[in-house]
């Protein structure tokens, strides 16, 4: 809400009126009240009283002009303007309170990344840029996973502290498979890029043998091993679970205490 500003032309009158002058030019200060304020000019008190008829002939209270005074579009007479421009024209400051915030709609609160899971981002640096980040199920990147060594370039591309450490004559070991199905290699250069010179066996049917047949990280489930048994009685009774030896046969590995 605006406040009210008081009116000047108001202000101008009440000044004008405190003081009444003589044909000579001297004159008094009126408070109002009866009492003189102070002396103005050589003679504050002339002899004779002072005719106002012409201070004020309309009773209007806005002096000896004849008919109604020029204003401008805001009803303020231009020389009432000119005493004080700057008051008249000012304008209430803005309320910032009503300032709305800025539309945050469009920022991606999927995670504390802001990413969406699956997403791929690009990442590394120095030897290492062509690694690549993925956007897990929480909405977070995991770590930067470097590119493959490339072979023949002099260069660490996998930032594993070794440079083309695949190159003829390093026959640097690799291990594939697990289970029945391991084989064990030497590491090559095949198309600028590093490869394993063993492939991984082919999975079998599971048999109480001590082997995982079928590949699967889980040995002699099924036919006889990985079963829970005891041996032993009281408390000397010792828990554990079923293995297949090499000739087939099951036994149970618990030692009683």
């Amino acid at each position: 809400m605006i406040a009210r500003r008081p009116c000047p032309v108001l202000l101008l009158v009440a000044a004008l009126a405190l003081v009444a002058c003589d044909d000579e030019g001297h004159g008094n200060v009126k408070t109002g009240f009866g009492d003189d304020m102070g002396q103005v000019g050589e003679d504050a008190r002339p002899d004779e009283p002072i005719d106002r008829s012409d201070a004020d002939p309309d009773g209007t209270g806005l002096g000896g002009d004849e008919g109604p005074r020029e204003t401008d579009d805001q009803g303020v007479p231009p020389d009432v303007r000119d005493m004080a421009p700057d008051m008249l024209d000012a304008e209430p400051p803005e309320d910032d309170a009503d300032t709305e915030p800025p539309d945050r709609g469009d920022m991606d609160a999927s995670g504390p990344d802001g990413c969406e899971p699956g997403a791929v981002m690009r990442c590394g640096e120095g030897e290492c840029p062509g690694g690549v980040k993925h956007c897990t199920a929480d909405g977070r990147f995991g770590e930067c996973e470097p590119p493959p060594e490339l072979c023949g370039d002099n260069a660490d591309n996998d930032c594993d502290g070794r440079v083309d450490e695949t190159l003829v004559g390093n026959a640097v070991p690799c291990h594939v498979g697990v289970g029945g199905c391991a084989r064990d290699g030497v590491l090559y250069c095949a198309g600028g890029f590093v490869e394993c010179s063993a492939q991984p066996g082919d999975a079998s049917e599971e048999v109480c043998n001590g082997i995982d047949d079928d590949c699967d990280e889980a040995t002699d489930e099924g036919v006889g091993g990985n079963v829970p048994c005891a041996f032993g009685d009281g408390i000397c009774r010792a828990r554990g679970l079923t293995i297949c030896d090499a000739g087939g046969n099951v036994y149970c590995p618990a030692e009683a205490g």
